[in-house]
């Protein structure tokens, strides 16, 4: 969890709200979508191998 907060800039709350419907395809890029917890503000953050490495490989081990 700390990597991939480390990575994505997420909150502990919003990250443990996530869920895999918050996961995302979008024109060939994995997306990151949610409502934060604290301001209330929706988020679409991108989620690609080149810039987050540690996050996708963590995605794809818990996709489930």
């Amino acid at each position: 969890m700390f990597i991939f907060q480390c990575e994505t800039g997420m909150r502990v709350g919003d990250l443990l709200k996530l869920r895999s419907s918050n996961i995302t395809q979008y024109k060939g890029h994995t997306m990151l979508d949610f409502k934060t917890e604290k301001t209330g503000d929706y988020i679409e953050a991108p989620i690609d191998t080149d810039r987050f490495p540690h996050s996708v490989s963590i995605l794809e081990w818990y996709k489930s």
